[in-house]
């Protein structure tokens, strides 16, 4: 079985020049997690999918093999996915109660603006 996600992580990681420790340390994760996503041993998490897009400025989509365009969103714009990329790294960083609220918070604006 191919391993498009391991190809993609091994692919964005060289693009940003950094060795599997330095990516690793950059995401968040173990060097040896990042070897074994990009050998096809272990599927990354969700949360380190994330990450990895974040990092690499492309899509989740893209990671998964399911395209091949870097960015499917083509109505992001830089600055937007910049500030989102900012407020969610501060959002890490809170306790898991703040994080929950903050979900309920956006969850319930994003609501109000679909009605």
């Amino acid at each position: 079985m191919e391993n498009a996600i391991g190809k993609r992580v091994k692919e964005i990681r060289a693009e940003l020049k950094m060795s599997q420790s330095q990516f690793a340390e950059s995401i968040g994760v173990s060097k040896s997690l990042i070897s074994l996503i990009e050998l096809g041993r272990k599927n990354p998490s969700v949360e380190t999918i994330n990450k990895i897009a974040r990092k690499g400025n492309v899509s989740i989509d893209y990671i998964m093999g399911r395209t091949d365009n870097k960015n499917s969103n083509e109505n992001d714009t830089s600055e937007v996915k910049s500030e989102l990329d900012n407020a969610v790294d501060r959002i890490e960083k809170l306790t898991e109660e703040q994080q929950r609220f903050i979900i309920k918070m956006l969850n319930g604006m994003v609501d109000n603006i679909e009605d």
